[in-house]
């Protein structure tokens, strides 16, 4: 084989000789030691260095093929990485693959392609290297997705997303979301009632406030207007006071940190503004008779919110 003229003047190159970055790592400077003693310096980018890394790789993959006669092997690139996550590509020509994306502490990301039965070896390889590990290590929760602490260890537990969760709470939290669910029911039809609209316009009102003081709020509103008994009123008063106080409850449990705690689930909530510091952080011990109890609470206010909806108002009072 001859070799292309292009390649006649080439400096053999000795070794690899000094480097230096500057501006926040987005240019590096590095020297290469020629047999003749002489330093030849180059400045590049990032990116560039990332793929001179790829391709001085490859090309020494193929020195070390041919140098054996064998079919290029895939070759090992150099480079650490904090974080990895792969995603299903889907339609087109990317159908039925999966992408593979790493990242090094210097925040540069390589990405790589693998076919449905590449990724299906690759995932049953690393499932037999990683079982047979002394300790088979959790997966880092960089994106938040595993809720911190020693999971449960309860004899009941149901897994998802690779956690063992109790059981009994899990279905204790859906009824809750059941009951949350006929609560919001009862409200909107006691504020059709009271409106006097049809139950479209009603609805799209209620609805169009996901806060639930303001949909409370806005029944309390309606209440001077509507000619119903006195006592009609307070009742409907006690009623939406109970329902605020429930679903307030609710909320502390969904917008506050989950975690595991000795075979139960516990929720941290945090209220900074509280004028007193002992308030402004408490932990509740989630259990299911508690999520239970609370459900219970749900259907207390929905039933007393259920009756008011039949107490008679003067005919005619009906949006056209």
């Amino acid at each position: 084989m001859q070799l292309p003229e292009e390649f006649l003047q080439a400096k053999l190159i000795q070794r690899f000789h000094r480097f230096a970055i500057f501006e926040h790592g987005e240019h590096a400077y590095f020297g290469l030691l020629g047999e003749d003693g002489i330093n030849n310096y180059f400045q590049c980018s990032r990116a560039v260095i990332t793929g001179l890394a790829l391709e001085f790789g490859g090309m020494a993959g193929h020195m070390e093929a041919l140098s054996k006669s064998l079919p290029p092997s895939p070759q090992l690139v150099p480079f650490y990485t904090t974080m990895v996550f792969a995603g299903a590509l889907h339609g087109g020509d990317a159908g039925g693959q999966v992408m593979l994306n790493f990242f090094t502490p210097s925040g540069n990301g390589l990405t790589t392609i693998l076919n449905a039965e590449c990724a299906a070896t690759l995932e049953f390889s690393l499932k037999n290297s990683l079982d047979a590990l002394p300790h088979r290590p959790k997966p880092a929760n960089i994106f938040n997705t595993y809720t911190p602490g020693a999971e449960s260890k309860s004899s009941s537990t149901t897994e998802y997303f690779g956690q063992q969760y109790p059981s009994k709470t899990l279905e204790a939290l859906g009824l809750l979301m059941v009951r949350a669910n006929l609560l919001d029911r009862a409200m909107v039809q006691l504020f059709t009632k009271l409106s006097g609209l049809s139950t479209d316009k009603a609805e799209a009102l209620f609805f169009s406030s996901r806060n639930n003081a303001a949909r409370v709020g806005m029944i309390v509103a309606l209440l001077p207007t509507v000619d119903i008994k006195k006592e009609q009123k307070e009742d409907i008063k006690k009623s939406l006071d109970k329902a605020r106080s429930v679903m307030d409850q609710r909320n502390d449990l969904v917008h506050g940190e989950w975690r595991f705690n000795e075979d139960k689930m516990a929720v941290d909530l945090f209220t900074p503004t509280a004028p007193k510091p002992e308030k402004r952080h408490k932990t509740l011990t989630v259990t299911p008779q508690f999520i239970e109890a609370l459900a219970s609470e749900y259907r207390g206010a929905t039933m007393m919110i259920s009756a008011a909806c039949h107490y008679q108002t003067p005919a005619g009072n009906k949006d056209t």
